[in-house]
C-alpha cells in the first residue's frame, strides 16, 4: 500500500499562515474582576522587568486615574505622546495610533482594551473602539499588552447586569479575548478591594462614597470575582480540549446551537446567553433571524434593527443567516433539521391567556414541534437593555394607516348597497355572498386589521339592515345567531388568509425584482468589454439594487485609487474619501459609513 502523501497546496498554505502568525503581534491581557485589582500597576511592573532586559518597551497609553503607585511605576518608560481631541469644545488626551505604528516598538502598552474613542472628535477617530486600534497594531507586528475589566466582555454583559444592576456600556468583542496570546489574572479578594477603594487608592476621595455605594458592594465584587475566575478556567479548558486534526470530533457529532431572535429588545439578550452556551459546550453557533410577511408591516428602524442584532452575533463569534418564510416557526424548525441543530434558544412566550391559545407564539409552536433538538426558553430581563453604543435610535412603532380603515368602511358600505339593490329578488343567502366577497377585497388590498373591520361591520349592517326585525339589531329566530356566528367566522379566516396572501406575495415579488436585477447584471456584464465599461454596468446595476449611489475606483500603476476619467453616471458616488478607499485596498477590510472603522465617511 502506498503511503498518502500530502496536498501540496494543503502544504503551502499552512506554511503561510504560520507566516503570518509570525509576522503577527502577540495580544497580552491583564484580566480582573473590576477596576482597583492592579491591572495596570501589574502590567507596568512586568514592562519595568522586560525594559531592563533590554527589550523596547513603549507605554503607549496608560491612565493612572491619579494613583500615585501607578504614576511612579510609569517613570523611566519611554512614552509616545498623547493625541490631543477636541470634543463639544473640551480637548482630551487620546491615544495616538498613527504615532505608534510609526514607532513600531516591540512591546506597547495601552491600557484600557474596551474604551471607546471619542465619535465626532476632531481629528476623528479612524476606529470607534480601542481594540479595534490594538487590532491595527497586531496586524502590524506590534505586541501589545493591554488590561480588560470582566465587565467588559460583551456576552457578559447582561449577566454582570443581572448581577450588579449595572449596565457597562462600553464592551469589546469576545473574540478579542479569546484570541489573546496570554490571559493573565489579576485577582484581589474584595475585603482588600474595599480596603483600598476607602483609602483612596482606586478613585479620588469626592469618587470613592460613590463607587462604593453603587458598584463597589462586596456581594457585588464577590459574584463578578467568580465571573472572572469561571471565564479564565474556561479558557483553559477550551485550550485543553484542542487536539491535533486527525483527532477531533467528527464534525457532525458536534452539537450546535441555533438562537433565533427578532426586532424586539430581547434579541441581544438571547444572542449573549447564546455565546455563553456555545462557550459552555464548545459546539458551533448560528443566529437566525426569521423576516415573515408580518414583518414588513414594521416600521424601517424596527426592520432594520436586525443589522446591530446580527453585527454582535457576528462579533462575538456567530454565524449569522437570515431566513424567510410564511412563519417563524415552520422556517426554524426546518434550518434546525437541515443544519443537525441540538439545542434551539429562543425568548419564552410573552402572550398570556386567549391571545396564546388563539395565536400560538413561534416559541411556543417550536417547543411542541421540535424533534432532535432541546428547545431552550430564556426568560426576558427585568428591565429593557440599555441600546449598545452605535447602535442609533431606539426603533419607533410603525404608523397605524388610518385611511386604509377609511376604506374598510367603504367597502362596507359598498357592499350594503349592492345587497340592497338585491334584497328584493334573492334570499338572504345570497346576500351573504355579497358580504363575504367584500371581506376578500379587503384583505386582499388592505391587510389584516381593515379587513376583521370589515368582517365585523359586514355582519353587524347585515343584520341591521336585512334580517327581521329590519333596522335593529334584535334577532327574532335563534337560528340567526348561528348565521351571524359562521359568517364572521368564515369572514375572519377570509380576512387573514387573503392579508397573508398579500403579504407574501409583496415578500416574493421583492424578491424576484432582486434576482431579476442581480440577473440583468451578469448577464449585460457577461457580454461587456473593457474595465471603463463594465465599471459603468456595476454602477448603474449595484445603484439600482440596494437604492444608492456606487462608484468604482481603480488603482494606477503604483496602487494609488483614483475615480474614472469619463463623465459620471447620474448614480454615481461623487463624494467618496479616497484616503479611506486607499486604507480599504491596503489593508482588505472594508471601512467608512456604517463600519467599524471610519464610520464618520460619506460612503462605506
Amino acid at each position: 500500500m502506498a503511503e498518502a502523501r500530502p496536498d501540496p497546496d494543503q502544504l503551502l498554505e499552512r506554511v503561510k499562515a504560520e507566516e503570518e502568525r509570525e509576522k503577527r503581534g502577540r495580544l497580552r491581557i491583564f484580566f480582573g474582576a473590576s477596576a482597583g485589582v492592579g491591572k495596570t500597576y501589574a502590567m507596568l511592573e512586568a514592562a519595568r522587568n522586560l525594559r531592563a532586559s533590554g527589550t523596547d518597551v513603549v507605554v503607549g497609553y496608560v491612565e493612572p486615574h491619579g494613583r500615585v503607585e501607578t504614576e511612579r511605576l510609569l517613570e523611566g518608560l519611554p512614552r509616545l505622546p498623547t493625541l490631543p481631541v477636541s470634543y463639544r469644545g473640551i480637548v482630551r488626551q487620546e491615544f495616538d495610533l498613527d504615532a505608534a505604528l510609526a514607532r513600531h516598538p516591540e512591546i506597547l502598552l495601552v491600557d484600557e482594551l474596551a474604551h471607546s474613542n471619542l465619535a465626532g472628535g476632531e481629528p476623528a477617530p479612524r476606529h470607534p473602539k480601542r481594540w479595534q486600534d490594538v487590532a491595527e497594531l497586531l496586524a502590524a507586528g506590534v505586541s501589545v499588552w493591554t488590561t480588560v475589566n470582566v465587565q467588559h466582555l460583551e456576552s457578559l454583559n447582561d449577566l454582570v447586569y443581572q448581577t450588579t444592576g449595572i449596565r457597562q456600556r462600553e464592551t469589546l468583542p469576545d473574540h478579542v479575548f479569546d484570541e489573546a496570546d496570554d490571559i493573565e489574572l489579576i485577582d484581589l479578594p474584595p475585603d482588600d478591594l474595599i480596603a483600598r477603594l476607602n483609602a483612596g487608592k482606586v478613585y479620588v476621595a469626592s469618587q470613592a462614597g460613590t463607587a462604593v455605594e453603587r458598584f463597589f458592594r462586596k456581594q457585588n465584587l464577590m459574584a463578578l470575582r467568580e465571573i472572572a475566575l469561571r471565564r479564565v478556567a474556561d479558557r483553559v479548558e477550551a485550550a485543553s480540549r484542542e487536539l491535533p486534526a486527525d483527532r477531533t470530533q467528527a464534525r457532525g457529532a458536534r452539537d450546535r446551537v441555533l438562537v433565533a431572535v427578532g426586532p424586539d429588545e430581547q434579541a441581544e439578550q438571547l444572542v449573549r446567553a447564546g455565546k455563553r452556551m456555545a462557550d459552555a459546550l464548545d459546539a458551533q453557533w448560528s443566529v437566525v433571524y426569521v423576516e415573515t410577511p408580518r414583518l414588513l408591516r414594521l416600521s424601517d428602524a424596527q426592520r432594520n434593527r436586525r443589522i446591530d442584532v446580527l453585527r454582535l452575533a457576528e462579533s462575538l463569534g456567530a454565524e449569522s443567516v437570515t431566513l424567510d418564510g410564511p412563519s417563524a416557526a415552520d422556517a426554524l424548525l426546518e434550518y434546525a433539521q437541515t443544519r443537525h441543530a441540538t439545542r434551539m434558544i429562543v425568548g419564552a412566550p410573552k402572550r398570556r391567556g386567549w391571545r396564546a391559545w388563539l395565536r400560538p407564539s413561534a416559541a411556543t409552536e417550536l417547543a411542541r414541534r421540535a424533534r432532535g433538538f432541546d428547545v431552550v426558553l430564556i426568560a426576558a430581563a427585568g428591565h429593557a437593555p440599555a441600546p449598545r453604543a452605535g447602535a442609533g435610535p431606539a426603533p419607533v412603532p410603525g404608523t397605524v394607516r388610518w385611511d386604509r380603515y377609511a376604506w374598510a368602511v367603504t367597502i362596507t358600505a359598498t357592499c350594503t348597497a349592492m345587497a340592497w339593490a338585491m334584497f328584493p329578488h334573492f334570499e338572504l343567502s345570497n346576500l351573504v355572498m355579497v358580504y363575504l366577497l367584500g371581506v376578500t377585497v379587503a384583505g386582499l388590498k388592505l391587510g389584516r386589521g381593515p379587513s376583521a373591520l370589515t368582517a365585523v361591520l359586514n355582519v353587524a349592517t347585515f343584520d341591521f339592515f336585512f334580517v327581521p326585525p329590519r333596522y335593529s339589531f334584535a334577532v327574532s329566530d335563534v337560528q340567526y345567531l348561528v348565521t351571524f356566528g359562521a359568517m364572521l367566522t368564515i369572514a375572519l379566516v377570509i380576512a387573514t388568509l387573503t392579508a397573508s396572501v398579500r403579504q407574501q406575495t409583496r415578500v416574493a415579488g421583492a424578491r424576484e425584482r432582486r434576482t431579476a436585477l442581480l440577473y440583468a447584471m451578469s448577464r449585460e456584464l457577461s457580454v461587456t468589454r473593457g474595465i471603463t465599461n463594465m465599471a459603468r454596468v456595476a454602477v448603474r446595476h449595484v445603484a439600482e439594487v440596494f437604492q444608492c449611489r456606487a462608484t468604482v475606483l481603480l488603482p494606477d500603476a503604483a496602487g494609488g485609487l483614483h475615480y474614472p476619467g469619463e463623465t459620471p453616471l447620474e448614480t454615481s458616488f461623487r463624494g467618496a474619501d479616497l484616503a479611506v478607499a486607499q486604507w480599504v485596498a491596503d489593508n482588505g477590510r472594508r471601512a467608512g459609513l456604517g463600519s467599524d472603522t471610519l464610520p464618520a465617511a460619506r460612503g462605506l
